[in-house]
């Protein structure tokens, strides 16, 4: 006899259909791949950082020097750009991150430290050269469409030299962060097709440049102007004459000139008749587009020669000023008084960096001479002392700390150096405190140098609390005394054992100290005090 099997209760997961895991959204999955990537949160994170800080309506010199200052391959190149030609409008040299920015305003500065972040991160890419060209064609973009912004005075020019040098992002970010796809796949369908690189960037990823473009900077947190500007950047009605629209039309006339500098069979006289035919277009006259176009192309140069960059090399026009500079260099120069061949001229060992190191301390000290001279304001004094010190000597952290008008406490007010953000808290303590290295500088009117390795004894002076936090292994307090008042001490240490903070570094931080007492004593006689 046969039977039949029970047929087993329907459950819920039998009888309902299968749903299909929804797939990825192509941006998500770019965007991750992106993240990942060893380079990009640290890289970000700077950015970040840099473009809050403009936010924030209570930000200082300190705040934005504090960031530059951190990374010494874009200090030195800031300091370069400052002093040369085209942003020299003054007669002295320059030699602090501080004064750059009370110079040139922080918009600006910070408008140079982003264009030089985005050069120094990209840089990387093993198609070296075709990313530094990117990015250099975004830094003319910039450069052109600031200088005809500052000619018509229409435009917010910082935003527009960000909004401008930020245009082409998308671009950057997929060269560099998908280097296979974007030479093998999307220049290929550009060259086929006759796609632009966007278009081609949606065939092959589902999403276009912009699109990419427009996600990083949203990660970056940029000023909602710009935000807004570049997520609309195309969409530009011919009917529109406000001055956002011609805002982006002179961004977008400077990217399209800029992108045909690339151009091998285009003379740069051909190019500079397009440029005046673009920007006349939008109310320019053709005489200061032609000098606007001059300048930019030698801002240009002068970028790529601080960047050491050769743009002939790169397939990109050379301004004619370096054209002439190359000429000269091959001229014979034997016979020139004081001149000698590079090899004879190699200083014994160990003492360029020394001969160097003095000459920084000294023009610093004119620099902060100048600036007293000027009137400058005292906590600008003050950063430019703890700059001059902190770069000069070659500390690992320094702080100035000030005492309270009531003179109860004394406290870390600004510092610069690693970790110094977590030193500064530690810098606190009650002026009737009896073990405070700071405070008993204060009260007996001298420096205290504290050096546990070779002497145990110098831990009682913090504490081992502090020597614990603050992973110093040496340091050094200088008491800022006014007319036998206490003001204040500066703080300077070193992280590593067994490197001490010499007596000739002593001195020279007794001199930078020296500045900021004459500084308050002009300022108090200023005020009638």
């Amino acid at each position: 006899m046969s039977t039949n099997p029970v047929e087993p209760e329907p459950t819920a997961a039998a009888t309902s259909p299968a749903v299909p895991a929804p797939s990825p959204d192509p941006l998500s999955v770019l965007m991750r791949h992106i993240r990942e990537s060893p380079e990009f949160p640290a890289f970000s994170a700077n950015i970040r950082e840099l473009l809050l800080i403009m936010e924030n309506p209570n930000y200082s010199v300190y705040d934005l020097s504090r960031i530059i200052l951190r990374d010494f391959s874009v200090t030195t190149q800031i300091l370069k750009m400052v002093n040369s030609v085209f942003y020299r409008s003054y007669l002295h040299q320059v030699h602090t991150i501080s004064n750059a920015v009370m110079l040139l305003g922080s918009n600006s500065i910070r408008d140079l430290v982003v264009g030089l972040k985005l050069f120094e991160n990209f840089r990387k890419s093993r198609h070296l050269v075709h990313l530094k060209k990117l990015v250099l064609l975004s830094l003319f973009t910039a450069i052109c469409a600031h200088e005809l912004a500052q000619e018509q005075g229409r435009f917010p020019v910082e935003e527009v030299f960000l909004t401008a040098l930020l245009a082409n992002i998308g671009e950057i970010i997929t060269a560099y962060y998908f280097p296979d796809e974007y030479h093998h796949q999307i220049l290929n369908l550009v060259a086929e097709k006759n796609l632009t690189k966007s278009e081609a960037a949606k065939e092959v990823f589902q999403v276009s440049m912009e699109e990419l473009g427009l996600a990083i900077i949203e990660e970056w947190n940029l000023p909602e102007t710009v935000l807004y500007r570049l997520a609309n950047f195309n969409e530009i009605s011919e009917d529109d004459h406000s001055p956002e629209a011609s805002m982006r039309r002179l961004i977008k006339c400077a990217q399209h000139l800029s992108r045909r500098l690339q151009d091998s069979d285009l003379s740069l006289d051909e190019w500079r008749k397009q440029g005046q035919k673009f920007f006349t277009s939008l109310g320019f006259t053709s005489e200061s587009v032609s000098a606007n176009l001059a300048i930019s192309m030698n801002r240009f140069q002068e970028v790529a020669d601080i960047l050491s960059l050769d743009l002939k090399k790169m397939g990109l026009p050379v301004a004619a000023k370096a054209q002439k500079r190359e000429a000269a260099k091959k001229e014979p120069e034997a016979g020139l008084p004081g001149k000698r061949p590079e090899a004879d001229q190699a200083p014994a060992e160990g003492e360029a960096p020394v001969q160097e190191k003095i000459s920084f301390l000294y023009q610093v000290l004119e620099e902060i001479s100048q600036s007293i001279a000027s009137g400058a304001p005292i906590n600008q004094i003050i950063m430019m002392v703890l700059e001059g010190i902190y770069r000069g000597l070659k500390l690992d952290r320094v702080a100035f700390c000030l005492v309270d008008p009531k003179r109860t406490w004394v406290t870390a007010r600004f510092g610069l150096g690693e970790k110094v953000e977590d030193l500064l808290p530690l810098l606190k303590a009650p002026m009737h405190s009896r073990n405070n290295a700071m405070v008993l500088a204060l009260e007996n009117h001298k420096e205290y140098l504290a050096n546990p390795i070779s002497r145990p004894l110098d831990r009682d002076y913090m504490g081992e609390a502090f020597w614990n936090d603050s992973q110093a292994q040496t340091f050094l307090v200088t008491p800022i005394m006014v007319d036998q008042k206490p003001i204040g001490v500066i703080y300077v240490d070193r992280l590593q054992p067994r490197i001490p903070i010499t007596e000739a570094e002593c001195q020279r931080i007794r001199t930078f100290r020296d500045q900021i007492i004459i500084a308050i004593r002009l300022s108090r006689r200023g005020l009638g005090a």
